[in-house]
């Protein structure tokens, strides 16, 4: 099932629902390696990466970019707030999902 040109530019789109969900899903559904450095007994070293973070982090970003160039220049003035603040939660989360959950950089 397709937008039409004009829903395609109403809020809450498709897109958005699909990028809210990229960012949440991490929160419950992971697959994780972690591995350990070991000296002299102690861990001196731990390394944990979440591979549905790292990729569904990277797909909000992108479907937070896409909002912002495609749907935000069409949007009406009185739905212009809350669609920048979805793609403001939908890029800060997807990147925490990324940078922190995905490749443990923070």
């Amino acid at each position: 099932m397709s937008e039409t040109p004009r829903s395609m530019f109403s809020f809450p789109s498709q897109v958005e629902i699909a990028g809210i969900a990229a960012a949440l899903i991490p929160f419950i559904c992971n697959i994780t390696t972690t591995s350990t450095r070991t000296v002299n007994g102690r861990v001196v070293e731990e390394t944990s990466t979440d591979y549905v973070a790292i990729v569904l982090g990277l797909i909000a970003v992108g479907i937070a970019a896409y909002i912002a160039v495609s749907l935000l220049p069409g949007t009406d003035s009185e739905d212009r707030p809350k669609r920048l603040a979805v793609i403001a939660a939908i890029a800060v989360i997807g990147a925490y999902q990324l940078l922190a959950r995905g490749l443990g950089m923070v």
